[in-house]
């Protein structure tokens, strides 16, 4: 899952927002470094990308995209997530999605200077550029999808991405709405058995 779905589900929660964000920056157990929530928040992180990574429905996708994407098709299938996550987000959260995504930036904020570097950069970029408001689109997900292969050695493979979701779209959505229920439940369900 990308940014989109892991502020979801911190479960409307600003520390687990703020976990949740930071989370691949910190590693091994040193979560137990930062307060209880935040720590939660990054173990929740680490749970939904396990859980994510292993589910039989998106190990099937990922097999549909491996030919193209190779060892990209899990990053392109987060960013995919998170695009039908966006367009279906009424059915999952009572707040408007650009009410919901401002609300981020701004739990973000109050985070901003003990983040470090590399995240404090990714933090302005998202905020300045509403990356959580671009997943709602196409033309927002080639974007994304354009900025993330710049970042990344030998990234361009990702640059078929979008046309392997307008391809594969009606299987993507049907994954997705198999598997996110599942991934919320679950993580409701993890959540009290985190060290904190």
């Amino acid at each position: 899952m990308n940014f989109l779905a892991h502020s979801f589900l911190a479960f409307g929660d600003e520390d687990m927002v703020i976990g949740q964000f930071i989370a691949d920056d910190i590693k091994g157990k040193k979560f137990h470094d930062f307060p209880s929530r935040i720590s939660i928040g990054i173990q929740l992180h680490r749970f939904v990308d396990h859980f994510t990574d292993t589910h039989a429905s998106c190990l099937e996708l990922r097999k549909l995209l491996r030919p193209e994407l190779g060892l990209f098709s899990g990053i392109a299938i987060d960013v995919f997530f998170d695009h039908v996550l966006a367009t279906q987000w009424s059915e999952y959260h009572d707040v408007e999605l650009p009410t919901f995504n401002q609300n981020v930036y701004s739990i973000l904020s109050t985070y901003e200077e003990k983040m470090g570097e590399k995240r404090k950069y990714i933090y302005r970029k998202m905020a300045e550029q509403d990356w959580l408001g671009r997943y709602h689109s196409m033309e927002g997900i080639e974007l994304t999808l354009q900025q993330m292969s710049r970042r990344i050695p030998e990234g361009s493979i990702l640059l078929k991405s979008p046309d392997l979701l307008e391809k594969h779209k009606k299987f993507i959505t049907e994954v997705f709405e198999i598997f996110f229920p599942q991934l919320i439940y679950a993580a409701k369900s993890k959540l009290d058995t985190f060290a904190a």
